[in-house]
């Protein structure tokens, strides 16, 4: 086999995956308030972004 074969590379598989599925948005906001999110989702359970999207979906 050839030295050149390439390799699985499970960090750009993801990275493709990731950009091919799903949209980024970046939303900036006052200092303190990302934690507060963080311990509203922390008690439903879910992670970040769960608990915005489903705040989203409801509005």
């Amino acid at each position: 086999m050839s030295e050149e074969k390439k390799k699985f590379d499970q960090k750009a598989y993801i990275a493709d995956f990731n950009k091919k599925n799903y949209d980024r948005i970046e939303l900036k906001v006052p200092k303190g308030m990302k934690a507060k999110w963080q311990e509203i989702a922390r008690s439903e359970g879910v992670s970040l972004t769960e608990c915005i999207m489903r705040r989203m979906q409801e509005a």
